[in-house]
C-alpha cells in the first residue's frame, strides 16, 4: 500500500472530493490547516496580516497503480502551483 499525501488551498477541497468519489476512491482522510509562510507567498490581505493560508491535506491508502492513476487525475484538473502530492 501507498500513502497518498495531497495538500493543497483549503478553497478546492470540494473540487477534490468530487474528484475522490467519482473515481472510486471511497476511504480517505482529510485534515483542515494553516499554511504559515512569508507574506510574499501570500496572495489576499488578509492572508498577509495573519501570516498564514487555509490548507487541507488529504491522506489516502491506495495501491502502487490506483495512486499514479489518482495523482494523474488530479493534476489535470487542477493548476500544479496550488496543490502538492507527495
Amino acid at each position: 500500500m501507498f500513502l497518498l499525501e495531497i495538500f493543497l488551498d483549503a478553497e478546492l477541497k470540494n473540487k477534490v472530493v468530487d474528484l475522490l468519489l467519482e473515481n472510486d476512491v471511497d476511504d480517505f482522510y482529510c485534515f483542515e490547516g494553516y499554511r504559515y509562510a512569508s507574506k510574499e507567498l501570500l496572495l489576499s490581505e488578509k492572508e498577509k496580516v495573519s501570516g498564514k493560508k487555509e490548507y487541507v491535506l488529504f491522506k489516502i491508502l491506495l495501491n502502487e497503480k490506483e495512486a499514479k492513476k489518482i495523482s494523474k487525475i488530479i493534476k489535470a484538473q487542477i493548476d500544479t502551483n496550488r496543490i502538492q502530492i507527495i
